[in-house]
């Protein structure tokens, strides 16, 4: 089972699929191969049984289908091609608008909404009230130093001693076979075959199982957080680093244009300057955005 994973997760395209595949793609797509499918079922009909035809044609549209929900697209340039000659009234069927212009301080300002969460749970005061917060004498928050020595220390112990007890420990488990999938642009975990968190890369995914670890001790009722809560504390603290959690460079905090299938987004990122790590990012709304 593991090995048809590692299969599927070589073919799998990320960059145009899950919450980046594109609907004009996946739709033109689509109609390429019923079309496609059709003419091969109408040609071996012509040369065998009708049946055969049927066959052959429910086959090749099978296939074609889960080439394209692994890949997003199926016929080589669909992107460019969509980009190209799709109209913008047709992009807008499909919810894609034209991107308007943000500064890069309105675009921090929403990386940081983005981790403070919504509902009842106000990172920041959570952070703050865990010791791991402080005011730095302006309106803004930094690390204490003593959470970033210990976080510091923890990233180092993740590093030497490995990722998976750490993993289990954060999950509430003893025991599970831990699988990771690193592939640009993306960093993912995986427990007895179900993936429980991606993250930007693997320094960003330690920093937040490292910060967990520490705020373990730190907030009440910590275990009886859902997962994805404790995930908005751990990743709320990387908007915090100063330094690279992987290489200890400097760290800068920008804007860009991704590429995305027939559209684009702007994300707003925070990443190394030496290693080129990507430690936090979040997509600012007003890109070709869903």
């Amino acid at each position: 089972m593991s090995s048809l994973a590692t299969l599927l997760d070589r073919v799998r395209r990320p960059r145009y699929t899950g919450e980046n595949r594109c609907w004009p793609c996946t739709t033109v797509n689509l109609l390429l191969a019923a079309l496609g499918a059709g003419v091969l079922g109408v040609g071996v009909a012509n040369i065998a049984p009708a049946s055969a035809g049927g066959a052959v044609a429910a086959v090749a549209f099978a296939l074609s289908a889960a080439a394209i929900a692994l890949r997003g697209y199926l016929v080589p340039g669909t992107p460019t091609l969509t980009a190209n000659y799709f109209p913008e009234w047709l992009l807008g069927v499909f919810g894609k608008r034209e991107a308007t212009e943000e500064t890069t301080d309105t675009a921090q300002t929403e990386a940081e909404a983005a981790a403070t969460g919504s509902g009842t749970l106000d990172v920041e005061e959570e952070l703050l009230a865990a010791g791991a917060l402080e005011p730095d004498g302006s309106d803004d928050l930094s690390l204490t130093d003593e959470f970033r020595e210990r976080w510091r220390a923890r990233i180092a112990d993740l590093e030497r001693e490995g990722d998976d007890g750490f993993l289990l420990d954060y999950l509430g488990r003893t025991e599970g076979e831990v699988e990771y999938t690193d592939k640009r642009p993306f960093f993912a975990a995986a427990v007895d075959g179900h993936e429980i968190g991606r993250w930007e890369s693997r320094p960003a995914f330690r920093a937040d199982i490292a910060a967990a670890d520490l705020l373990a001790d730190r907030v009440d009722g910590w275990t009886r957080l859902p997962q994805a809560r404790r995930g908005q504390l751990a990743a709320g603290l990387r908007l915090f680093l100063e330094t690279c959690p992987d290489c200890g460079g400097p760290l800068s905090f920008d804007t860009e244009t991704v590429p995305s299938c027939c559209h684009q987004r702007e994300v707003a990122a925070v990443t190394c300057d030496d290693c080129e790590v990507r430690v936090f990012e979040t997509e600012v709304r007003g890109s070709f955005a869903e």
